[in-house]
Parts: C-alpha cells; sequence; structure tokens
C-alpha cells in the first residue's frame, strides 16, 4: 500500500510506501511504478486543492513462455 500525495496543480508530489510488503525490492519499485503511470483527471471536487490517497500495489509472477 503506498500513498500518493498531489499537490493543487494535479501533479504528484510525493509517494510513500505505508505498509511493506516485507520484500525491500517490491518497496523501492512500488512507488516508482505508481510515479510511472498516468493518473486520472482530478475529480472538479479536489481541483486546486492538495490531497493524498492511498493506493494497493500488487506485483504478480509471471511464467515466462521460452
Amino acid at each position: 500500500m503506498v500513498r500518493v500525495e498531489v499537490g493543487r496543480d494535479g501533479r504528484v508530489k510525493g509517494v510513500d510506501v505505508l505498509n511493506s510488503s516485507g520484500f525491500s525490492v517490491l518497496d523501492e519499485r512500488a512507488p516508482a511504478k505508481v510515479r510511472e503511470t498516468a493518473l486520472p483527471d482530478v475529480p472538479d471536487e479536489l481541483r486546486e486543492r492538495e490531497f493524498s490517497v492511498d493506493v494497493p500495489v500488487r506485483f504478480a509472477l509471471r511464467k515466462r513462455e521460452p
């Protein structure tokens, strides 16, 4: 779980890990992945306000095909 802080301009100001996965490599990757992701438009009622939202991040292992 990460907390995403959004500034008055609608841009991400910060991303912090709230709950560790227990694996440092995943805890380091989660905020980076959120920053790389195109976020939805800010709702009108939140425009020009700072706010934060908690976002679950899920990693899954997939078998590679040869």
